[in-house]
């Protein structure tokens, strides 16, 4: 299912900038 490949490359995209601000652990989850 090449939809969950472009979900999970989203879903490291958010954790990438997610770690770059260093802020909230779920902030993440908040986007989805």
């Amino acid at each position: 299912m090449p939809r969950i490949g472009a979900y999970l490359k989203v879903n490291s995209q958010l954790a990438n900038l997610q770690m770059g601000l260093g802020r909230m652990p779920g902030g993440v989850k908040l986007f989805l």
